[in-house]
């Protein structure tokens, strides 16, 4: 188990090793590793997240243990989705943490004290409570851009009745959880402007601890931002998607929100280098079976 009284605090809170006056050793990158630097160069990111080899919930608290290895969380695009998908029962919190590591509830705490004892309640994890509302708001700010894409009195009619159900959280805000979104003044009058103001409110609420800061990239220096928990990451990720026209779709089989790379998508892509999706392949299937059926019926 990871000793926590090993490590420094900017490590614990941020995910980031110390400065060190050894120099570095040369890291040979993988093919993987090199797309994910770029991505993460090319959106003028610094900074890795830090994944362990296990997770476990004990007492209502995530807790990781075990090895460390280390990514570059401003390429995974689809980082709020897998966070979403918490909330719908699709995906089990360990299994996200395994995948992308905690999101970061400790750099929201406040530094601990000189001699602090290994039980200091913030040591126990991060809260599952806190991580489900953060999951149900990244949810609802997904739900709400598809149907702000989705033309039709009918569409309006069940974005109206989305936001009546939703409109009283609890929701997430770094590192507290709240209960209240945004002013209803609109409400039910201009049910769109109520949507776009409650992704607003909500997005920005979490990103605001992103910062430009100046980096030394090789003989220069750089602008940069910086990030010091992955929760912050993933409203900024979900901030590029809500202004992209179609970036996000619902699959036609599965009802799974995905990232769509052709607007014209209807089901969730390829998996595990496959050519064809799942999804199409299953209604596919259905809608054979379901025109046979009816032949057969309309037969004398």
């Amino acid at each position: 188990m990871t000793d926590y009284a090993a490590i420094s605090w900017p490590k614990l809170i941020a995910g980031t090793i110390a400065p060190s006056k050894k120099k570095p050793a040369r890291v040979r990158l993988n093919k993987t590793e090199k797309h994910e630097w770029a991505e993460s160069r090319a959106a003028h990111f610094s900074g890795l997240w830090w994944v362990h080899d296990r997770y476990f919930v004990r007492d209502g608290y995530l807790k990781g243990e075990g090895e460390d290895r280390m990514y570059h969380p401003a390429a995974a695009r689809a980082l709020p989705l897998h966070l979403a998908e918490i909330r719908s029962g699709r995906r089990s919190i360990e299994d996200f943490a395994h995948q992308y590591g905690i999101l970061g509830y400790h750099a929201f705490a406040p530094p601990p004290p000189k001699n602090w004892p290994l039980n200091t309640p913030f040591l126990r994890g991060e809260p599952v409570k806190w991580i489900e509302a953060h999951a149900r708001t990244v949810d609802t700010i997904l739900t709400l851009k598809h149907a702000l894409e989705e033309p039709g009195e009918e569409k309006l009619g069940q974005l109206r009745d989305f936001l009546r159900k939703e409109k009283g959280g609890p929701f997430a805000e770094e590192g507290r959880v709240f209960g209240t979104t945004v002013s209803y003044i609109d409400w039910p009058q201009n049910p769109r402007r109520v949507a776009l103001d409650i992704i607003r409110d909500l997005i920005n609420r979490n990103i605001r601890g992103i910062s430009w800061q100046l980096q030394i990239e090789g003989t220069k220096l750089g602008p940069t931002l910086h990030f010091s928990a992955l929760i912050q990451v993933v409203y900024w990720h979900l901030a590029e998607l809500v202004r992209i026209p179609a970036a996000v779709k619902r699959c036609k089989e599965c009802d799974r929100i995905f990232l769509a790379e052709n607007p014209r998508a209807e089901f969730c892509p390829p998996e595990n280098g496959a050519t064809i999706s799942r999804c199409r392949s299953r209604y596919n299937v259905k809608k054979f079976r379901a025109g046979r059926g009816r032949k057969k019926k309309s037969k004398p």
